[in-house]
């Protein structure tokens, strides 16, 4: 979800420059936090991020079938679309409640971005 340039508040507009953008991204991932975990073999990864995005860290490569699962601190209301990047060799499936990452062949190790809108 993007943070607006120009919001209304209490009938006056204010303009927000990239430093209260940044400022509000900040405050949304403390009231959407989420929380990460891999399992299956010797898989291992962190999470850094939130509801709405992160970042895992995957530093045991995950295997055929191993999984890393993002599980959303404050469900959303509908099934979001998630997108990611970074790595190979897996899929992706979203609920209201978790965005589960399922190795189809060896990941590697490195980095995967997610976005959950």
């Amino acid at each position: 979800m993007a943070i607006k340039e120009q919001i209304t508040f209490e009938g006056l507009k204010y303009n927000l420059d990239d430093k209260d953008k940044v400022a509000a991204s900040a405050v949304r991932s403390q009231l959407y936090p989420a929380t990460g975990a891999a399992s299956g073999g010797s898989a291992a990864g962190t999470l850094a991020g939130g509801r709405y995005s992160g970042t895992i860290t995957v530093a045991t490569q995950l295997a055929n079938t191993n999984t890393f699962t993002v599980t959303f601190g404050t469900p959303f209301d509908e099934t979001p679309h998630c997108v990611t990047s970074g790595l190979t060799n897996y899929t992706t499936a979203a609920t209201t409640e978790a965005l589960t990452i399922t190795a189809s062949g060896n990941t590697g190790t490195g980095v995967i971005h997610y976005v959950c809108l």
